[in-house]
């Protein structure tokens, strides 16, 4: 998922809490991600994830309730947990230089290769999964394994080892 942009210089009419019978949001406030963020299509931890926000960026909030804000950037429009949101300046973090090819950084800060395929279809030293498009994973936890290669096809016998986050 890239990390999204700047503040949008307007906010849509339409964005406001489901159920929430009151009028459009007044003018937004200024906010700041006081970690990197999820923003949802709906204000539930379980809707669709539209992109994610890196730590410090600012952002435009608008109404604010049970829990979550919605929120707006020049590249999306969404909800983000209310807990996660500073209205002072966030250090943003130093880029952590990556050194080990084609992978991300994930969630606990560790690096993890990114899936690959192999020529024969064995799985490569380190693997925790193969994934239902026939690449196979480096995870180390469960959660988003294989998210974007169709799911976890089967868990290699390292698979066991990981943690279950």
């Amino acid at each position: 998922m890239a990390s999204l942009g700047t503040v949008a210089t307007c906010w849509p009419d339409d964005l406001r809490l489901s159920g929430d019978d009151e009028s459009p949001p007044q003018l937004p406030y200024y906010a700041y991600a006081a970690r990197q963020l999820d923003v949802r299509e709906l204000p539930d931890v379980n809707a669709q994830t539209l992109g994610r926000l890196p730590q410090g960026i600012g952002l435009a909030v608008g109404t604010c309730g049970q829990g979550w804000c919605g929120i707006a950037t020049s590249e999306v429009i969404g909800y983000v947990e209310e807990a996660h949101l500073s209205v002072e300046p966030v250090p943003t973090p130093i880029a952590q230089p990556q050194t080990q090819g084609a992978g991300y950084w994930n969630a606990s800060g560790e690096w993890v290769q990114s899936p690959t395929w192999t020529v024969d279809g064995s799985p490569p030293d380190g693997a925790t999964a193969r994934c239902r498009d026939g690449s196979y994973s480096f995870s180390n936890t469960r959660r988003g394994t294989c998210s974007w290669h169709g799911g976890v096809d089967t868990w290699l016998p390292r698979a066991e080892t990981i943690r279950r986050e």
